[in-house]
């Protein structure tokens, strides 16, 4: 046997090559039957990332990597003398196997009672194929839910299917340890809600307390006070202002115009008597200081204070109506005030 130099070899030669550098020396592929195959049947040996070839620890699968470095497995058909490829198979018979950073192939599970969940190196699931995956792993721990329904947490752990919601119906929440339900009715274009401070709330037609409070508070009613002493020629009357469910308007946006009459049947200004500010000014006047006419503003608490002068011995009489800048109609609750001077 000749030896003949590399560069001059011929395809008839036969070679001795006692190494070779596969770095610098050999290019394109080395066929797969050129390396160890083992002992194992067709399709069922592995080769492991620790440069050795294994054999099926039994049928169907290997015990799995053997240390740290054996993070791979690549199925060898020892038939055809081909890896598989695109087959890449993680076995093991117990536990999860773990510490796996990059994976880039159809996983398969196999074997024993496990592998039930697959995890890298950080915990992030890889694969949990033959479990279902925790509300801890971000999941839900669920196998199957309810159509139309929605997930709801029984406990802080813990996801629940809730029942199927009725199409349209408002949804009421369960409270703690329950999921939330539909609206056992979905009411009629002649119903409003109701609603219920111990229970659900329920639809129904709408009647007058349903109205009421919002009623009282955009109207409004003077009810006078006991008139003051009459100190030099002057009496003082105090006023508050309510709701129509006698509830204080305590709030500084009602306006009342008072006029000051000569007779409970006369609905004119009187010629003799003048109202103005009282002396300790409750509410504000804003207009008709010196007239039988003026306008007062009540104060933040409902309130406000007429004062009335009046020269003659003789009875006059207060009549009240909304101001012109008014957030609530002002009206009377009784006959005009009457106040007499000696």
């Amino acid at each position: 046997m000749a030896t003949q130099k590399l560069g001059s070899t011929k395809a008839t030669d036969l070679l001795l090559i006692t190494s070779v550098n596969l770095a610098s020396e050999v290019t394109g592929n080395l066929p797969v039957t050129n390396l160890d195959s083992g002992t194992g049947a067709s399709s069922s040996t592995f080769w492991r990332g620790d440069g050795t070839w294994a054999a099926p620890a039994g049928t169907g699968d290997v015990t799995g990597p053997g240390s740290a470095t054996d993070n791979a497995l690549v199925r060898f058909d020892s038939t055809t003398g081909k890896i598989i490829q695109n087959s890449v198979v993680i076995v093991g018979d117990t536990g999860a196997v773990s510490g796996i950073t990059s994976l880039a192939f159809t996983g398969v599970l196999t074997g024993g009672s496990g592998p039930t969940t697959i995890t890298d190196a950080a915990g992030k699931i890889l694969s949990a194929a033959l479990n279902t995956v925790a509300v801890a792993q971000g999941g839900t721990g669920l196998t199957a839910g309810t159509s139309g329904g929605i997930l709801g947490y029984t406990a802080s752990g813990t996801l629940a299917s809730s029942v199927a919601l009725t199409a349209n119906a408002l949804i009421l929440g369960g409270g703690p340890g329950a999921t939330p339900t539909p609206m056992g009715s979905l009411g009629t274009t002649t119903t409003v809600l109701h609603g219920n401070a111990s229970g659900a709330p329920t639809f129904g037609q709408i009647v007058a307390s349903d109205i009421a409070d919002a009623i009282a508070d955009l109207f409004a009613q003077v009810t006078w006070g006991s008139a003051g002493a009459e100190a030099a020629n002057a009496i003082e009357v105090p006023a508050t202002v309510q709701d129509l469910q006698g509830n204080t308007l305590a709030v500084a946006t009602t306006e009342v115009e008072v006029m000051v009459s000569d007779s409970a049947t006369d609905a004119e200004p009187s010629a003799t008597a003048t109202l103005s500010a009282a002396s300790s000014p409750v509410g504000t006047l804003l207009s008709g200081t010196g007239t039988a006419t003026a306008t007062w503003r009540t104060s933040s608490g409902g309130l406000f204070t007429a004062k009335i002068s009046e020269t003659a011995a003789a009875d006059r009489f207060l009549w009240v109506k909304t101001g012109k800048n008014s957030q609530a109609w002002v009206r009377a609750n009784a006959s005009p005030k009457s106040i007499t001077f000696a």
